[in-house]
């Protein structure tokens, strides 16, 4: 994703951040679990805008004695999500959440709401910083910097949970499919 030069989604200005969300279209991701893809996609293109590679599900539990597997956690079940602005990142106290990009730390979570009535709490999208593998989340595996500042961008800012901007609609679809 090339903004042009100069440009810093995590020192857009206020005014920057008002302005974009007036002139651009209506954005959703897309989570294709057979090619492993999140599409971001707007109304104004056919094609996806920007990709990213992921993971949901394959985290595996296993028994430190007799080191055999004795749970695997499944994939985010399909159907629609909201996806809401960044809350608290994990960091340290999660490290399968935090992830290394040219000698930074990334750590990051937005929360995924089901829309359709699914019994489930707890799913996020986050960096995927091993091991293998989620318990149902949306682990990023690539370009984590770049996801986030995108995210950022279209949410709008959060400091531990809490919305900064309070102008901005802090959710975006995800529509989840095999």
């Amino acid at each position: 994703f090339d903004a042009g030069p100069g440009y810093d989604a995590y020192a857009a200005s206020d005014a920057q951040l008002e302005e974009n969300s007036k002139t651009k279209p209506k954005e959703w991701l897309d989570f294709d679990k057979s090619d492993g893809k999140v599409y971001l996609k707007n109304e104004w293109e056919p094609r996806a805008v920007r990709s990213w590679s992921a993971i949901s599900g394959g985290f595996q539990v296993i028994d430190p004695v007799t080191g055999k597997v004795t749970k695997t956690y499944a994939p985010l079940a399909n159907g629609k999500y909201l996806v809401t602005g960044e809350e608290k990142p994990f960091g340290a106290d999660f490290p399968g959440m935090e992830v290394v990009e040219d000698d930074e730390k990334i750590s990051f979570k937005y929360r995924l709401e089901p829309t359709f009535g699914a019994p489930v709490k707890g799913l996020a999208m986050h960096p995927e910083g091993g091991p293998y593998g989620t318990k149902g989340c949306i682990g990023i595996q690539e370009d984590n910097r770049g996801f986030r500042g995108i995210m950022t961008d279209r949410l709008g800012k959060f400091s531990l949970g809490y919305k900064v901007d309070t102008d901005r609609d802090p959710t975006m679809e995800v529509n989840v499919r095999d």
